[in-house]
């Protein structure tokens, strides 16, 4: 089987199954442009941010969470969390959030396998600290969570 990066000669007839390694582009998008979910101490769901999609066996997904994040307290720690709709996280980051600070933050990207229908959704919690946890998503930055079709194992 030749793979996405194959190289092909001029005038050789490009197979479906070559095709098919390539990647199909976005698969499922969730978008909150007017969040503003405060007190998250435990883990929590944020609000508009899953997305269920078909997984086709043998293909890889990105899943890449963005979230506005906001403590009102110096040094409280959060965890923004990529989980499975059985709750199993699946990636996690882990940011160090300054008083009052606000900051854009990505998700550590997870690539991962699913086959039939995938529920992905985006969590946070505070790991340490004793401030108020905000989740922002504005039109400026939006919450977001994305999931790709990335190609071929």
């Amino acid at each position: 089987m030749a793979s996405p990066n194959t190289t092909f000669v001029t005038a050789t007839a490009l197979s479906a199954q070559q095709l098919n390694n390539f990647p199909f582009g976005l698969v499922g998008y969730a978008e909150n442009t007017s969040l503003a979910q405060t007190g998250i101490t435990t883990v929590t769901d944020i609000t508009g941010l899953s997305v269920t999609f078909t997984g086709v066996a043998g293909r890889r997904y990105r899943v890449e969470g963005y979230l506005l994040l906001q403590s009102t307290v110096s040094g409280d720690t959060v965890n923004l969390i990529i989980r499975n709709s059985a709750n199993t996280s699946l990636q996690q980051s882990i940011y160090h959030l300054e008083s009052n600070a606000s900051a854009y933050f990505c998700t550590s990207t997870l690539v991962m396998a699913a086959t039939g229908a995938t529920t992905i959704k985006l969590s946070m919690q505070r790991q340490a600290g004793t401030g108020t946890m905000t989740a922002n998503g504005g039109g400026t930055f939006p919450a977001q969570l994305v999931i790709t079709d990335i190609g071929t194992v």
